[in-house]
């Protein structure tokens, strides 16, 4: 995934398209800054969930510029996005995130939402990547209502 990161950068330096390389500048310091702060190498989901955490942040930003009226810096925002984007993994549908939830429940035969914790492991390790925690936890949380 590095070096995937890598060599995109170098390609968009010679391309001289300024936001991919700006973007991709700021995920390799944000991976390296994580790899010191870990005292390590970061294995690739680690990789996965500080790309979809950097993408989360610019979508959160491009939403507040929107609503600060700041068009211009919203668009940017929402075009770091695409770039961080295509280095996830292609997101899961409703149905498939059920899916795997429903399998999660059974396999451990939850019937509350104290079993919330042991359910959101399950899934969050099967999921790594391919769907928002948030919307993972409001999935389990109405399965276990139920």
């Amino acid at each position: 995934m590095l070096d995937q990161i890598q060599s995109d950068l170098k390609a968009a330096m010679l391309a001289r398209d300024s936001l991919r390389v700006e973007t991709l500048k700021m995920l390799k310091s944000a991976v390296q800054n994580a790899t010191i702060a870990q005292s390590g190498e970061l294995d690739e989901s680690a990789v996965l969930k500080l790309i979809q955490k950097e993408s989360q942040q610019r979508a959160e930003a491009a939403t507040q510029y929107s609503a600060a009226g700041k068009s211009d810096m919203a668009e940017k925002e929402l075009a770091e996005k695409s770039i961080l984007d295509e280095y996830l993994p292609e997101q899961l549908t409703e149905s498939e995130l059920e899916q795997i939830i429903t399998n999660a429940i059974t396999s451990i035969n939850a019937t509350s939402l104290q079993d919330m914790g042991r359910v959101m492991a399950i899934v969050s390790s099967e999921v790594a990547g391919r769907a928002d925690s948030s919307v993972v936890a409001t999935s389990v949380k109405k399965h276990l209502s139920n």
